[in-house]
């Protein structure tokens, strides 16, 4: 009688990258100063455990992936660029300037994605103007940037690894055959060679600036469209924020007095938690301040442009009150509050399901 052999591999993907400061103290020290004190720094048992899984089985199943599509260990070619790059490390400034989607680079082992050269340049695979006005900031600012160094198509790193928009198969009326029908190991590999790697680099940041006393204020940069489905965006720039608006309050106030349109959760939610994962996970989590700031795409399209609203930007942020740089225990409260609801909303849906 033949014997049959089942192999069983269990993963599980944790919601914060290996060293994201996701947890621990916060509070005000006896001299009145608030901080944020992680665990620890280095990684938790359970996520190290996820990464030598996802390493192991992304290797058992590359093996038995006889097609080899994006499953070989060597996505990432050593001469190609970094999966991030980080701008003024040496800087001490309790600021940290985040870039999702800052490339349009696609690793040459995946080819051309199925896409032609226009739209592997276009919105749908990087925002446009997004790393100029970044780096803008950080000069302007002298604070530290993280860039992610791959396109949002290769995976977004805007995104819950499990979201399916991490992987988009479609993006504004456009099929993206380099992301149809893929494995959980060829999913996997771009996780630890692009999405891991960026993610720890910022939590290593936070990390760092966190440890030096003062809670860091978190910005992430992005772009949209001026039209989008067919629908023109009036906004000029945008806040984006969920429970905690220590920061997007004045700062709308400050870009209004500019003389910019400017939206409050506009032209996307923030109060939509998949759509700012990077936040979410690395400075809502622990009532660290922060903020996404979204631009219109025809504003950062050029130079002066940049000038210009980096200019803008830069002003709010140095207008903000020293008060801002302080760990919110209220806003985590409220955070969890919410995610609670939205458990129970979700487990409510699967039951209804069932019946």
């Amino acid at each position: 009688m033949p014997i049959v052999v089942c192999i069983v591999v269990w993963l599980v993907m944790p919601e914060r990258s290996t060293k994201a400061v996701t947890g621990g103290r916060c509070g005000t020290r006896k001299d009145g100063a608030s901080f944020a004190e992680p665990v620890s720094v280095k990684p938790r048992r359970q996520q190290a455990l996820y990464w030598r899984r996802t390493g192991r089985a992304a290797s058992l199943m590359q093996k038995n992936d006889h097609n080899g599509t994006n499953a070989s260990p060597d996505l990432l070619a050593a001469d190609e660029p970094a999966p991030f790059t980080l701008l003024n490390a040496a800087s001490h400034r309790p600021i940290l300037l985040v870039c999702d989607h800052a490339s349009a680079r696609f690793p040459r082992f995946l080819g051309d994605f199925g896409l032609d050269a226009e739209t592997r340049r276009s919105h749908r695979a990087v925002d446009l103007g997004a790393a100029e006005l970044a780096r803008k900031l950080a000069s302007t600012l002298g604070a530290a940037a993280v860039f992610a160094g791959y396109s949002r198509l290769v995976v977004d790193c805007n995104r819950n690894f499990h979201d399916a928009q991490a992987f988009k198969e479609y993006s504004d009326g456009v099929d993206i055959p380099g992301n149809r029908g893929l494995s959980e190991a060829q999913k996997l590999l771009r996780a630890e060679k692009i999405y891991r790697p960026y993610h720890e680099a910022v939590a290593a940041r936070i990390a760092r600036l966190t440890a030096a006393g003062k809670a860091p204020l978190v910005l992430a940069i992005h772009s949209f469209t001026p039209v989008y489905e067919g629908m023109t965006r009036p906004w000029e720039a945008g806040i984006l924020w969920d429970e905690d608006d220590r920061i997007a309050a004045p700062m709308m106030d400050g870009l209004r007095r500019a003389g910019l349109v400017v939206g409050d959760n506009q032209p996307y939610s923030g109060k939509t938690r998949r759509l700012n994962y990077t936040l979410d996970q690395h400075a809502a989590a622990v009532g660290l301040p922060h903020a996404c700031i979204e631009v219109r795409q025809d504003l950062i399209e050029h130079e002066q442009g940049v000038d210009r609203i980096a200019t803008i930007i830069a002003g709010s942020v140095d207008a903000l009150p020293p008060s801002v740089y302080s760990v919110s225990q209220g806003a985590v409260m409220a955070r969890s509050r919410a995610h609670a609801i939205d458990e129970d909303t979700k487990k409510q849906k699967r039951a209804v399901k069932q019946e």
